[in-house]
């Protein structure tokens, strides 16, 4: 679309720009030999005023956003239904959150699977969290699951990670999956543990997501939540019914991967809810505390070892001297 410095002025009525020349004697009149119709200037365009007209009724009649519109006199570019299609003002319409523009735009055809850039205009609509126009486009039947951008993100994923809850709730009450999975593996619960979301969570929890379904590195949701540091979000989780002995494809529980980024909280949080940890992964995640020496941690796990345990632990990292200071120093008298 031209901006306002590349504007084509229409000619307006009763303006005549024709400079005198050489053939012009001062009274105005054209010298001999010339012909009388070469010296009349050109007529104005009679049809000036109504083009503008026809183009003002075009863009009310439509309903575009105002951006689009040009409040020159006469209009600089021609934005009427011919020049820009109810498709494409639709988009420009959801870009600018006007309700009233996408419905009139919606009325007179417009798609509602098109791609711009990979996105479609709900996933538009979604991304830039006009929550009424995505009632709209919901009441109109479009699919509530249909992926697109560059990730590709379904549209509730979409809402997810841009924090927008009331959407996101539209959204699974127009018939989004909740436990949709992208190529990538994510799920929305996923999303909304990665950013460290936990109203989010407790959103799709409640709606009857899935929280032991993996993903990419088999990654399940909590698996996401420790990762972040997120306990809230753990806590919610663990409260839903997460299995917390669940390994990924290196063989990690969350409780070790809460070893491996000395996350304290997360730790107490799994220990506290999954009393059933096997006396092996709670070692495995002593194991490394000890190694990296993170004496909070340390304390948090030896008080769940028995004796033989511990000695085993001490066993692993004997020729770190320091380290066995610290070990014995957590032992009970």
């Amino acid at each position: 679309m031209a901006t306002g410095s590349e504007d084509r002025g229409l000619p307006q009525e009763g303006v005549v720009s024709t400079p005198p020349d050489a053939d012009t004697d001062t009274t105005g009149r054209r010298a001999s030999g010339q012909g009388e119709s070469a010296a009349k200037p050109p007529a104005p365009s009679a049809a000036a005023a109504t083009v503008a007209r026809t183009q003002k009724e075009a863009i009310d009649k439509v309903g575009l956003p105002p951006f689009c519109r040009h409040s020159s006199e006469p209009s600089s570019v021609a934005v009427t239904s011919e020049d820009v299609s109810p498709t494409l003002g639709l988009l420009l319409a959801i870009f600018c959150g006007d309700v009233d523009a996408c419905c009139a735009l919606m009325c007179k055809g417009a798609s509602l699977s098109i791609r711009r850039a990979g996105y479609n205009p709900l996933l538009a609509a979604v991304a830039r969290g006009h929550a009424g126009i995505v009632q709209l486009l919901l009441r109109a039947k479009v699919d509530p699951n249909e992926a697109g951008g560059r990730r590709p993100l379904s549209p509730l994923l979409q809402a997810v990670y841009s924090g927008h809850l009331r959407i996101a709730q539209d959204l699974i009450n127009g018939g989004a999956l909740v436990n949709g999975v992208t190529g990538q593996g994510l799920t929305a619960l996923r999303v909304a543990c990665f950013r460290q979301n936990a109203q989010a969570v407790q959103l799709l929890l409640d709606a009857g997501a899935e929280t032991d379904a993996p993903g990419s590195l088999r990654w399940t949701a909590l698996h996401e939540a420790v990762f972040s540091k997120d306990l809230e979000s753990t806590q919610a989780l663990i409260r839903g019914g997460e299995n917390g002995e669940v390994v990924d494809e290196r063989g990690w529980t969350t409780l070790v991967i809460a070893a491996a980024i000395d996350h304290v909280d997360n730790a107490k949080a799994l220990l506290k809810f999954h009393a059933g940890y096997t006396c092996t992964c709670v070692m495995e995640a002593a194991s490394i505390a000890a190694r990296t020496r993170k004496v909070r941690l340390l304390a948090v796990f030896w008080s769940r070892l028995d004796a033989p345990s511990k000695l085993a632990d001490l066993g692993r990292v004997r020729r770190d001297r320091e380290v066995v200071t610290l070990l014995l120093g957590l032992l009970p008298g």
